[in-house]
Order: structure tokens, then sequence, then C-alpha cells
């Protein structure tokens, strides 16, 4: 293959369905197209192939005439694809469905029907209205007004014409109310994404400056629904981001609720249930709602399976990374690492089908999450190569929490595995790279000063005294809600308790879950 040739007919020829597949050949014939026709031809050839070479299609076809000039054949027959899906999906969605009546009314405008027009729009107005959408409501409008304009205005009052000017105007504030929510949101997500959770209290004060715009003071500020949505969703971030939980998790049920009371404004973004759900049910996990967690978790699977005949790829990724995602940390959280080996198979999978889809840090999560269950299964070897993956994968640096806890969570398996000796580089390493951010958790100070010692002697026995000593601080320190968030990545008090007591690791992070139940069950019986 060619080094500069594109391969973007070979990504959108693998992308399509059987369907998307016959519908176009179907197309090419509508078009006049002969079953010979090249354009029909060079797809098959092309959708044969594992991976894209031009070289081979041009050799393949080499006496054919448009291989002369094969770079603008292939853009032709890109356009064809693009005008077949067009078709194709041209009626399934509400934004396609309206973009067609917009169509027709334009076309039976110029023909000067215009009352066969008009009631086109009426139909698009309404539909646009009950979906609230607002940008296409100015579409509709403009042509509203060419229909008036047509007559020279012999049917319009002065109140007419007002009430077109008001209409306008409160679509134009609806619109502009939304994109400030999205805008709030962005500036919001974009250093919690880059830098994780905050960590001290300065960038606690920092995530609530942007809580403090004037928008986000009260729900009645968001206009329309899914302004609304974006005000609980920013209040669920910015809850999640100063850990606490609670708020964050309420936010999130009103969210849940509203997409509840409004499924037509909803139903075409099932991402967003989607989300909310997960966000729940992980946040609930936080909190050690385990039952209800796993009701939700069960709801779902069900919503998941619901979607999954939808032949919506972004759903499909969307389906893979987070129910998966969920399910491997709630196991690895709770201790039911053999419910978690289960999946690995099937995460292995996702990961190798959607590599070039997925966000980097997205697929470090897994990773990690693969590594703790393996260390829970004793299974150390396999935890260090998840590990060593992390570590040679220059990309999960964007994400600082997920490094700097796998650097500790190398320490954790070369501790277990006997690989003393590699400890003090590991250490002052892992040291360096929290000292250059001037972004470290207090527990992983901790953490860091035990291994500190051991490095002074890293053939001496570990001490019960340092142990217990290690364990005492981590639970005091972790009262902290801006601490407690590193338990989310691994349980370090239950790991300086396996060492105490001789127990394996998953064995105690267990017995806490189980002691959590207990408590919650004798907490229901006593109400």
């Amino acid at each position: 293959m060619s080094k500069t040739a594109s391969n973007h007919i070979f990504t959108l020829i693998k992308s399509l369905t059987k369907q998307e597949k016959r519908y176009f050949k179907l197309y090419c014939g509508r078009q006049g197209y002969e079953e010979d026709n090249p354009y029909i031809l060079v797809f098959d050839a092309i959708a044969a192939q594992a991976s894209y070479d031009e070289e081979k299609i041009i050799e393949t076809f080499a006496a054919e005439n448009f291989t002369k000039r094969f770079s603008v054949f292939k853009s032709r027959l890109y356009d064809a694809i693009l005008k077949s899906l067009h078709a194709y999906h041209s009626s399934s969605s509400v934004d396609a469905e309206l973009k067609k009546m917009l169509h027709c009314a334009e076309i039976l405008f110029k023909k000067t029907l215009y009352k066969q027009c008009t009631r086109i729009l009426k139909q698009a107005k309404k539909l646009a209205i009950k979906h609230d959408k607002f940008t296409t409501l100015l579409e509709i409008h403009m042509w509203e007004k060419k229909t008036i304009e047509k007559d020279n205005y012999s049917w319009q009052g002065v109140e007419d014409i007002e009430t077109i000017l008001e209409e306008d105007k409160n679509v134009l504030k609806l619109i502009q109310n939304y994109c400030e929510f999205w805008n709030i949101k962005s500036m919001f997500f974009l250093p919690l994404y880059k830098g994780g959770k905050a960590r001290n209290e300065e960038e606690r004060e920092n995530f609530k400056k942007i809580i403090t715009h004037p928008l986000l003071q009260g729900e009645e500020n968001a206009l329309s629904a899914e302004a609304k949505y974006l005000y609980h969703h920013i209040y669920s971030a910015h809850f999640f981001s100063i850990c606490d939980y609670q708020k964050s998790y309420d936010h999130l049920i009103s969210n849940a609720r509203m997409i509840e009371d409004h499924p037509e404004l909803f139903d075409e973004e099932p991402n967003t249930y989607f989300s909310i759900l997960t966000n729940a049910i992980y946040i609930g996990n936080q909190l050690k709602y385990y039952e209800e967690s796993e009701m939700n978790l069960n709801r779902l699977r069900a919503y998941a399976d619901k979607l999954k005949n939808e032949q919506n790829q972004d759903l499909q990724l969307k389906l893979f990374s987070s129910v998966l995602s969920l399910e491997l940390t709630i196991y690895v959280q709770t201790g039911q690492y053999d419910k978690g080996l289960e999946i690995i198979t099937e995460i292995e999978e996702g990961l190798e089908k959607y590599s070039d889809k997925i966000n980097p840090i997205r697929i470090s999560y897994f990773n990690f999450n693969m590594a703790v269950l393996y260390y829970g299964l004793e299974r150390y070897s396999d935890a260090l190569k998840k590990i060593n993956l992390l570590l040679n994968d220059p990309s999960i640096d964007q994400s600082e929490d997920i490094y700097s806890f796998t650097q500790i969570m190398s320490l954790i398996i070369h501790l277990k595995l006997g690989n003393r000796d590699l400890i003090p580089y590991i250490t002052k390493s892992t040291h360096r790279y929290l000292k250059k951010r001037q972004r470290i958790y207090r527990t992983e100070k901790l953490i860091l000063d035990y291994f500190n010692r051991i490095s002074r002697d890293p053939y001496e026995d570990l001490r019960k005294e340092d142990l217990l000593h290690l364990q005492n601080e981590l639970t005091k320190v972790v009262d902290d809600p801006l601490e407690n968030a590193t338990l989310e990545y691994f349980n370090f008090i239950a790991w300086a308790e396996s060492y105490l007591l001789n127990k394996p690791y998953g064995e105690i992070v267990r017995d806490k879950v189980e002691e959590v139940r207990i408590e919650q069950e004798n907490q229901r019986k006593a109400s």
C-alpha cells in the first residue's frame, strides 16, 4: 500500500452493516448502474480486505481505465456510499425526519406549491417543538417568512409580524441558554479529565469557582430539558470531583427521573440515560449501597440488551466500554474476583476490536482493574504484565491519577513477588513523578514512606510494627473525603491488613464488604 494512500474509504466500508452494504448496491442500481459497474466491483474488493491495500486494488483492476486516476474514482465512490447512507437513514431519527421535511418544503416552495409547503412546515414545526429541536425551528421560521413574503404580506398584520419576532427571540434564547450550559460543562470537565479529582483544598476551590457561575445558582435558570440535564450533570460531576458522593448521587438520580419523565426528548439519545445509570451505579457502590447498586446494574444490563439491536456503532462501543468497565470495577472493589475473571475474555476481545476507537485513558482503567483483579486472585505475574503494559504506554501520562497509582501498584506487586531489589528504584521514580506534579495524596505519601523504609534494607523481613503504623495512619487519612478516593483504585488498608493477619488480600476485601452488608441489614431491621 502506498504510504500516502488514504484509508478513509476502507474504514467507511468496514463500518457498514450488512443492510447498509446491500442498500448501497440497490442504490447503485437505482442510479442506472449495471451489476458489473466498477463502483460495486471495487466496493466488494475493498470490503474483502482485512487491511487496506490500495496497490493490490489497482493491480486487480489494472485493465480498467478508472485505475489511471484512481484517487478521483475513489473520491466519487466515497461520495456514492455517503449518498446511499443518507438515503438509507433518511427517516432514522427525528433530526433526519425534520431535514427531509424541510427539503420537501423547499422543493414545494420552488414549484410554487405554497399551500403544500405551508402544510409540511406546520407538521415540521409541531415535531420540532415536541422534541426541543430549537436550531431546526429557526430554519422552519425562515421558510415561514418566505411564504409570507411571496404574497407581499397580504394576509398578515402588525401583530402577526411581532409574533414571529417573539418566536425567534424565544428560540434564540433557548439556544443561547443551552450553549452557555454546554460551555460551563466543558470548562469544568476539561481539568477533571486531565487531572482527575481534587487532591487538595486548592484544587477543590478551583473546581468550586466554576460552580459560582450565575446560571448554576438555581435549576430554574435552565430553560429547556437538555439545559436542565446539563445543570444536574455539572453538579453531579462537581460533587464527584470534590468527593461529596452523596450529593453527586442525588443529582444523578434527579437526571434519571427527568429523562424518565420526558422520554420523547431523550429516546434518540440512549447514551445519555446509559451514562447516568453507569455513574449512579459506580457512585452508589462507593457509598456502599451494594444492594441498590446490584439492582441498578441488573437494570443497566437489561437496558443494554434492549439496545444491542440498535444499528448504531457508537452505541455498541458505549455498551462495551461502559457496562464491562463498570462490572469489572464493582467486582474488583467488592472482592468478587471469580465473577470478574468470567468477563476478562470478553473485555480482551472488545479492547482488540475497539482499540482505535476507545479513549486511551479508558483502556488504561480496564488494564489497571484487571491488574488488581489478578492481584486479588493471587496471580501476581499476570497482574505485573498488566501494570508493565500501562507503564510502557505514554498516553496514560495524560491522566495523572491512573499513572501514579500504576507506579504504586508496581511496588506492591514486586513486593509480593519477592523482587525486593527493584523496590528502591521504583520508589524513587514514583516519588520524582509525584513531586514534579506537586499533587500527592497523603495516602500515596504514606505508602511511599513505607517503601522507603523497605528500600533501606531490601532483604529485611517486613516488620509488624511498621505495617501496624501504616494501617493506623491510612485509616486516619481516608476519613478525609479527598483521600478516600484513593480506595477506588486499590484498598490499601486491606492490603496492609493482609500482611498483618497473614491472610489473602482478596479475603480481607470480601470480609470488609460483608461487614458493611450486615451493618446495613441491621439498620434496616432496626428502622
